[in-house]
């Protein structure tokens, strides 16, 4: 009678198997946090951000109040700074939340 060759099936063990299932919890838990930053970025519209920008310009030809101002709003804030050169005003616009930098933009006005 012959003998049959059972192979042995090699799994995983069970320390091994839970330091996987961690990985994986770790790599879920950095892409939600990375994904609820990039929402909360999104309701940011730039658009709006570049008319508050271009209206507090207007604005302040019309007056000519050349001087540096802050406008803080609940989710970003607007620095206005105003610099003179040589017959030359450089207004350079400064938007940031509380993270980082969303917008810069600067106008040159004559006198």
């Amino acid at each position: 009678m012959k003998s049959k060759n059972y192979s042995r099936l090699k799994g995983s063990s069970l320390i091994e198997s839970i330091i996987a299932i961690a990985i994986i919890s770790i790599c879920i838990l950095l892409g939600v946090t990375i994904y609820s930053n990039v929402l909360k970025y999104d309701n940011i519209n730039i658009e709006v951000l570049n008319n508050h920008v271009e209206l507090d310009f207007q604005e302040m030809k019309l007056n000519t109040s050349y001087k540096d101002k802050n406008y803080n709003y609940k989710e970003y804030t607007i620095r206005r700074k105003v610099n003179m050169k040589d017959q030359l005003f450089e207004v350079e616009y400064l938007i940031t939340n509380n993270l980082d930098t969303l917008l810069q933009r600067k106008y040159f006005e004559n006198l």
